[in-house]
């Protein structure tokens, strides 16, 4: 509405002086073009009232005398968006994100696509400038807002009021007897989102009066809302009474499916479950150990072997050295299990000393030089399988 005031302003002087007609005033007012059609000389006629003999101050835009710019030039309101036609943006505007604006207006894209100006600013010819705001207005996001009255911005800039609520005196205030919770207006005697107080939930209730109130068959447990305690797992027989992963709640009392146990407060199928076969605590072990029917098995060609402490591994007996051609032989430091035989590599002899066995390289080992037994000392060397 501005350009239109300064154009209405321009046609005037125009008229009254480009024209060559009186500026004596009238009615201490200065004479204007009337519309077409429209007799000057009546009392409907518009004039711009001023002191006798005062100067009329331009905008800086606006000369007397200038021509005035085509109806195309002139710019939209600084917020307005337009989509792109056929034909593209309208003079003066380019295209941000989709859609035309006016660089020289929008604090959002002033002078250049992205370019904002602060709460504090406006966007004049495409620079980002001071907003000068007449009390008792406030600078708020390119506008002059009245911070004791406006919705969006009560109190401070950016401070919006809940739903129904207005802002009155720079707070929000809720109608009647809503009192204003988060973003909204709650009737704190009936809602059930916040009832009594803000944020306070009867979850799967009711609220009356200020109070929450379950439906039947329920209780209201702190903290949990309403619940039903003869299924709730959560809340079973009692509020609080939580009962263990997997269990169901049934009359008030906690159970485990049929099949199932309960071993450290989750129920288990110690039918399949390889960590608890059979019974709490019985893991099976080993590659691709599975419980079958409570039961540790263990694949092809492996077989199941129960350690002396009473734990279960899967062991291959043709090449497993700790389980080697039956379950619990197990070779000697050195050896490998081959067809279920415990045996040395090549080039080495078994030899034992102290009850234990072990193999041996006849041809270099000091210990065992030539034979099982044959020390070197501690002088001699075993070369060849012999002292030297």
């Amino acid at each position: 509405m501005r350009f239109e005031l300064r154009l209405a302003i321009a046609l005037s002087l125009a008229a009254a002086i480009g024209c060559g007609q009186s500026t004596a005033p009238r009615d201490n007012g200065i004479p204007v073009d009337a519309p077409a059609g429209q007799d000057a000389s009546t009392d409907d006629q518009t004039v711009f009232d001023g002191p006798i003999g005062q100067d009329l101050t331009f905008p800086a835009d606006i000369v007397p005398g200038d021509d005035v710019p085509p109806a195309d030039d002139v710019p939209l309101p600084p917020d307005d968006v337009i989509m792109p036609t056929d034909g593209g943006c309208p003079p003066a505007y380019i295209v941000c994100s989709g859609a035309c604006i006016n660089p020289s207006t929008d604090v959002r894209n002033c002078g250049a696509c992205g370019t904002a100006c602060t709460a504090m600013q406006t966007c004049t010819s495409g620079s980002c400038a001071a907003l000068m705001c007449m009390a008792p207005n406030t600078a708020c996001a390119g506008s002059c807002v009245n911070l004791q009255t406006d919705n969006a911005n009560c109190g401070r800039c950016g401070r919006a009021c809940p739903t129904g609520s207005t802002c009155t005196a720079g707070n929000c205030a809720c109608s009647g007897a809503l009192v204003a919770c988060a973003t909204t207006c709650a009737n704190l005697a009936t809602d059930a989102m916040n009832c009594g107080a803000c944020g306070r939930s009867c979850a799967g209730g009711t609220c009356a009066m200020g109070t929450c109130a379950c439906g039947a068959g329920a209780v209201m447990c702190t903290g949990g809302g309403c619940a039903v305690v003869a299924t709730d797992v959560n809340n079973c027989g009692r509020c609080g009474n939580r009962c263990p992963t997997g269990a169901v709640c049934t009359s008030g009392v906690c159970g485990c499916p049929t099949g199932s146990m309960n071993c450290g407060g989750t129920c288990v199928n110690t039918t399949t479950d390889v960590a608890n076969c059979g019974r709490c605590g019985m893991r099976c072990s080993g590659t691709g150990s599975r419980c079958v029917a409570s039961m540790c098995t263990c694949p092809a060609p492996s077989m199941t072997c129960t350690s002396m402490f009473g734990g279960t591994t899967c062991a291959d007996l043709q090449t497993d050295p700790a389980n080697c051609g039956r379950c619990g032989t197990r070779c000697a430091s050195g050896q490998s299990c081959v067809a279920g035989v415990c045996a040395c590599a090549a080039g080495t002899t078994m030899c034992m000393f102290g009850g234990f066995s072990y193999c041996a390289n006849l041809q270099t080992d000091n210990r065992n030089c030539g034979r099982c037994g044959m020390s070197c000392g501690f002088t001699q060397r075993c070369t060849m399988g012999v002292c030297g």
